[in-house]
């Protein structure tokens, strides 16, 4: 049981290393805030969501940028082939390719602009 989280909806919790943890304390008061940075999820109505294969990969750093803000977000974690190719052939994926970051309404399709 995690609280606040709905049915459907993923916690998401991104450890920092301690080898990294130095790099974030120059933008992210680690002891102030109480430890690393954590993405929960968020409300039924959250407006950022991130959908990508199940697993690692080019979303990771769009995860720990999320993280690392405190944005609440949604991950929609797909697992079947089929899933991509709706989302692909619907017209969802503006380079037919994901990840997929939504934020307010906005579709962000390339993993280095996301962390930009």
């Amino acid at each position: 049981n995690i609280p606040n989280c709905h049915p459907g909806q993923v916690h998401v919790q991104v450890p920092i290393p301690p080898h990294h943890q130095h790099a974030m304390a120059a933008s992210v008061d680690l002891k102030a805030s109480g430890g690393p940075p954590r993405a929960s999820c968020g409300p039924p109505h959250s407006l950022t969501r991130l959908t990508y294969f199940e697993g690692w990969g080019l979303a990771e750093q769009t995860r720990w940028v999320l993280a690392a803000t405190n944005v609440d977000f949604e991950q929609v974690a797909l697992t079947e082939h089929e899933q991509f190719t709706t989302l692909r052939d619907e017209g969802s994926l503006l380079f037919k390719q994901l990840p997929l970051l939504e934020i307010d309404g906005l579709k962000l399709t390339q993993s280095q602009a996301m962390t930009r």
